[in-house]
């Protein structure tokens, strides 16, 4: 990242002033406490949003392990207790042979243009009743190269459930 100047990377101790102009900082390891602290001082001086990694009391944001499958992010934390708990999750969770949930992801356009579709006819469906209309059945014809049928089944799901059919 520093090479592509995506960051300014400072190889050298902390000098109170490093944090002018930053928005952010991210201390990766200092083994100094009194270090750590000085940083969380000036940042807090100058509201800038710190990370110091493994030493949750002095951060203001912990950042969470990602996991993305097409247009579906999942965010692993551990509330800063476990960095090392949290990369080996999302490594499980990134292996679609680990995490089945993940599947779902690969629907995501077809659900979109459902979605689109159920507006346009101004279909009355509640949130929980799209969530139950998107089976396991769905996704199975879906994964199994039937887009178009998982779609129908899928209509045909959020029109039984239209509230404005049973007026």
């Amino acid at each position: 990242m520093a090479s592509a100047g995506e960051i300014e990377w400072i190889n050298r101790k902390y000098e109170h002033g490093d944090l002018e102009g930053a928005w952010v900082a991210i201390v990766a390891d200092t083994s100094s406490q009194e270090t750590n602290n000085a940083i969380s001082k000036e940042a807090k001086e100058r509201n800038i949003l710190l990370n110091v990694m493994d030493v949750t009391p002095l951060c203001t944001w912990i950042a969470p392990a990602l996991v993305q499958r097409n247009d579906v992010t999942v965010a692993i934390s551990t509330a800063g207790t476990s960095p090392a708990l949290a990369r080996r999750l999302r490594e499980r969770m990134s292996d679609v042979n680990n995490c089945q949930c993940l599947r779902w992801a690969e629907m995501g356009p077809l659900l979109t243009d459902v979605r689109i579709e159920q507006r346009a006819r101004q279909l009355k469906v509640t949130p929980n009743e799209w969530a139950q209309s998107i089976t396991d059945q769905v996704l199975e014809v879906f994964e199994n190269g039937d887009p178009d049928k998982a779609r129908s089944m899928l209509v045909e799901a959020l029109e039984a459930h239209d509230a404005s059919s049973k007026i």
